[in-house]
């Protein structure tokens, strides 16, 4: 039965009515669509929570962003699509990696799918956005690699009786290389580039017969590939990528260049993985390559401050217990997202229907409960061939998958599910949503853990949802405030215990990253106004960290008046009690 709008919607006040006190919500866990659709229709795919707390949400497989602002109660069911929009990256980009840094600017690299026809290319190069000036800036490319042909399509304008062709995408142009093949309207069959002249222009081997604008097909083998792979923030203000073909590298952030980390134990690249980040820091991943190979499951563990991966694979006795096989050939080398949850394991979905669970203080895998659906009526076994998932602050997790398990790889239709880790159950999750658009496959599907406990879910559609869950998290769980200073230079630095979080908030793999392992400031005041304060510097970028005090700095929001409020901070869903506060009339004036 559809929920209907009225009975599911949650108010931004009540809602945090509910994070102000803590409580177990008298309410049971609801869906409501978002009041306002995208603007014009657009699709939603990938999103990623920004540190003033709106959200920026994908355009199709657009270079456009759109973003979500809630509104002034705090609620992004009645959130706006905000009139000062993101500008747009320089081009199409699809399954890439990104990451929020702490400077609270946003890293977007790779694509597997780039360019203005959105060929599959499998890219090496990266932007980041300034939130503050609205400016995208180029970063360094990924090192080179021992790379696969591509074909770009583009739009260039040829001469007759000339070699040079104008006029085509920037973007793209650098990439091309002496020797590429070159087909297309009026181009000599065996036509190669001689010279990139510019960012925009080559020389031919041959004379163009025509004059104009023509659908030009450039191909050869670039000096390095990054496309999908996975990256994840860690210490030292650098982050860690895979290597498509071979190797895992560090960015840093500050010097914009890349080297060489570590080779990984079973096989060279990490193409189509997905990581998790444990508690101690080190990072988790499924080796698909060997697995599909031998039939056996494997997967290793690297450390970032020995710079070395390790085996964890019973398969060679590296680890204990039982992993099952989580990719296949049928499922078209897949796998599915990991998380860890509040007991310290990790949960890993799988392609094939299968799901595991690894227990680090034990080095111990066990197989997890089989996803199963229902198709035409009947029990079915669904997977998560590409999907999203996250985790609740109950430690519930909301999975998507699809029938790929039983009908073939990318099936429609995806369902949605809920794995309870104390009982070890996945069942459909309650209530179900009346989406007809989940008649697609669950590599469309996107899901992102809101500041508010709640998750927000789009389709692909120009229509998102945003589920609350029942319950709220264990107090244990909860991020601690022990000290709000203000610094006279229109920043506040907040010191507290578990600001990040008890994971990364939501996952879906090498197609997508949304990691929101860092604080999120909120400011309510007495008539429940909501105003999401900027934060940046964050002291750890680690999950789950116990008793170890850490820092994160904020900006108040333009709307914060003098007055008194609470403030509240929130780690991937996970928010902390209310704290006090006070703010002068000096301190807004300083903004």
């Amino acid at each position: 039965m559809r929920v209907t709008r009225s009975r599911a919607r949650v108010s931004g006040l009540r809602l945090f009515a509910l994070v102000l006190t803590m409580a177990t919500p008298i309410w049971a866990q609801s869906w409501a669509p978002l009041t306002n659709p995208t603007p014009d229709g657009q699709q939603a795919y990938r999103m990623r929570l920004l540190t003033d707390g709106t959200v920026m949400v994908q355009s199709g497989s657009s270079g456009n962003w759109l973003r979500l602002t809630p509104d002034s109660s705090g609620s992004y069911i009645d959130g706006n699509w905000t009139s000062d929009p993101i500008n747009p990256m320089s081009t199409n980009r699809f399954s890439f990696a990104s990451q929020v840094l702490q400077s609270g600017k946003v890293w977007v690299f790779g694509g597997e799918n780039y360019g203005p026809n959105d060929d599959d290319v499998w890219t090496a190069t990266g932007t980041i956005w300034n939130p503050v000036t609205n400016i995208w800036s180029n970063v360094a490319t990924f090192p080179p690699q021992a790379c696969f042909p591509v074909t770009y399509n583009v739009t260039g304008r040829a001469k007759k009786m000339s070699n040079e062709i104008s006029g085509l995408p920037k973007p793209v142009t650098p990439t091309f290389l002496p020797g590429w093949t070159v087909s297309g309207a009026g181009i000599p069959s065996g036509a190669t580039i001689t010279s990139v002249v510019s960012s925009s222009e080559v020389l031919l081997s041959a004379n163009a017969t025509i004059t104009g604008e023509a659908a030009l097909a450039f191909t050869g083998t670039p000096t390095s590939c990054f496309g999908d792979e996975e990256s994840m923030l860690v210490p030292g203000g650098k982050i860690f990528a895979a290597g498509l073909v071979s190797g895992t590298y560090l960015y840093s952030i500050a010097n914009n260049s890349w080297s060489f980390a570590a080779n990984k134990v079973y096989e060279s690249g990490s193409d189509e993985e997905g990581w998790t980040k444990l508690s101690d820091g080190r990072i988790l991943t499924y080796d698909i390559g060997p697995t599909i190979n031998t039939g056996q499951s494997y997967a290793e563990v690297y450390d970032p401050v020995a710079n070395v991966w390790s085996g964890i694979s019973p398969a060679d006795g590296s680890a204990n217990g039982t992993l099952p096989l989580l990719t296949s050939v049928a499922s078209d080398y897949e796998i599915g997202p990991s998380l860890r949850l509040l007991d310290g394991r990790s949960f890993l979905i799988g392609a094939t229907g299968h799901t595991a669970l690894y227990t680090p203080a034990t080095n111990t895998w066990a197989a997890g409960p089989d996803i199963m659906g229902t198709l035409n009526g009947n029990p079915a076994l669904f997977g998560a061939d590409d999907a999203p998932a996250a985790i609740l602050p109950t430690g519930h997790v909301l999975l998507a998958a699809d029938a790929g398990p039983t009908l073939g790889a990318y099936s429609p239709p995806t369902e949605l599910f809920d794995f309870d880790p104390t009982a070890g159950t996945i069942s459909p999750v309650s209530p179900a949503l009346n989406d007809p658009f989940l008649d697609t496959n669950s590599y469309q599907t996107s899901m992102l853990m809101l500041p508010t406990g709640q998750l927000l879910f789009a389709d692909g559609s120009y229509q998102l949802w945003v589920y609350t869950p029942g319950g709220s998290a264990n107090t244990i769980y909860q991020p601690v405030i022990t000290k709000v200073k203000y610094n006279n230079t229109g920043v506040f630095t907040l010191t507290g215990r578990q600001l990040n979080g008890q994971s990364a908030g939501a996952n879906y793999g090498d197609d997508a990253q949304m990691d929101e392992n860092y604080p999120i400031v909120s400011l309510v005041n007495s008539s429940g106004q909501v105003f999401y304060c900027r934060t940046t510097d964050w002291s750890n970028v680690g999950v789950a960290t116990g008793t170890t005090p850490e820092t994160v700095e904020f900006t108040l929001n333009s709307g914060v008046t003098a007055g008194s409020y609470n403030l509240i901070v929130s780690g991937a869903g996970i928010s902390s009690a209310p704290f006090p506060i006070n703010i002068t009339a000096s301190e807004v004036g300083s903004q």
